[in-house]
């Protein structure tokens, strides 16, 4: 059996692809911009990166496509060092993927796929309003403006980031196929990626330091213990002794997925059989009792439930290396000229 692209396919999944797009955007114009000097405004050309044929890429344009790379990551990346190793290599394909999108786009608006995508650029903005609960266009206007942007800019950016995506569908996704068997074989292959990981299910009683000695909370602590080994519920003691906030729902605090508690901590839960309780577990808040009170292990995903993901990751395998040549062939019959102050900068594909 065959698994393919369709045209219908092509546009919801450019219109899924589309939804992560951020409110803040800027106008990329290649045009002239104004400088005010003294008493009159003069006109000052911006300075040009590199020429693509009739198109060019000026420095606004790059310095501002830098800008949101920068602003990306920072949301995804907290480690200082780590943002700045990962903006380093990003930057220098910058320039790259700018020249690549103008390639594209001159593509798409030679076969006419241009005219194709102003639907659904009205659709995105419809779906977006309807997400963030604003009536109207003037309302996402007015919202946009206040992140530095505009409707214009946005609905062009929009439409910009479609047509490369239908193109891209067009000459590459459509003519993929997939077998069944390459899917199934995938998901044998890849269990544990599309497996739900072991979880526990715990309740604790709590001995606080806050109002007495480290001595005081062990003397407590090991009275209850006592109670507990005594064959009294874990429940009935967490709700008369615990005095952690979990003592009014009979010491429960839920399940855990292995991976999301302290190590020591995980490594003992993990080990114990529902129904078991802990030894006296200390923190530097206090000390702690816990007992097991589910148990799942791992389980792995039906394949329905994953099939789609893994689809798209089969497809973005095979597409990757396609579209790369589809790329170099845009390259090899267009004219590309980069400023040599911006050679070193960045890093380009050979023939350009």
């Amino acid at each position: 059996m065959l698994c393919s692209v369709n045209n219908e396919g092509a546009r919801r999944s450019i219109l899924e692809l589309l939804k992560g797009l951020v409110l803040v955007f800027v106008s990329l114009s290649l045009g002239l911009f104004l400088f005010g000097q003294d008493s009159t405004d003069e006109v000052v050309l911006d300075e040009i990166v590199a020429r693509v044929n009739q198109d060019v890429v000026t420095k606004t344009e790059l310095d501002e496509s830098l800008r949101l790379l920068e602003v990306d990551l920072r949301g995804e990346i907290r480690d200082k060092d780590r943002f700045e190793q990962v903006y380093k290599k990003l930057k220098r394909k910058r320039l790259q993927e700018l020249i690549e999108t103008k390639l594209m786009l001159q593509k798409a608006n030679d076969i006419g796929l241009a005219l194709e995508v102003d639907r659904d650029v009205e659709l995105y903005l419809q779906n977006l309003m309807d997400e963030n609960n604003m009536p109207s266009l003037q309302v996402l206007g007015q919202a946009l403006q206040q992140r530095g942007s505009n409707l214009q800019s946005l609905r062009n950016n929009v439409r910009e980031r479609m047509i490369v995506q239908t193109l891209q569908n067009q000459v590459v996704y459509s003519r993929i196929t997939l077998l069944t068997s390459e899917i199934e074989a995938y998901y044998q292959d890849h269990q544990e990626d599309y497996s739900n990981p072991p979880q526990v299910t715990l309740s604790e009683i709590a001995i606080l330091y806050e109002d007495k000695s480290a001595k005081e909370a062990r003397d407590r602590a090991q009275q209850v213990l006592k109670m507990l080994q005594e064959g009294n519920s874990f429940e009935v003691v967490a709700t008369e002794h615990s005095e952690g906030a979990t003592a009014s729902r009979g010491g429960d605090i839920g399940p855990f997925q292995k991976g999301i508690l302290a190590e020591n901590l995980e490594r003992i839960v993990f080990e114990l059989e529902i129904g078991q309780t802990t030894g006296l577990i200390e923190h530097e808040w206090g000390i702690q009792i816990i007992k097991v009170t589910g148990k799942k292990m791992t389980q792995a995903k039906p394949l329905e439930e994953v099939r789609s993901e893994i689809q798209m990751r089969l497809y973005e395998a095979k597409a990757t290396p396609e579209l790369d040549k589809y790329l170099k062939s845009l390259i090899k019959d267009s004219f590309i000229f980069v400023s040599t102050k911006y050679r070193d900068q960045f890093d380009l594909e050979e023939g350009i």
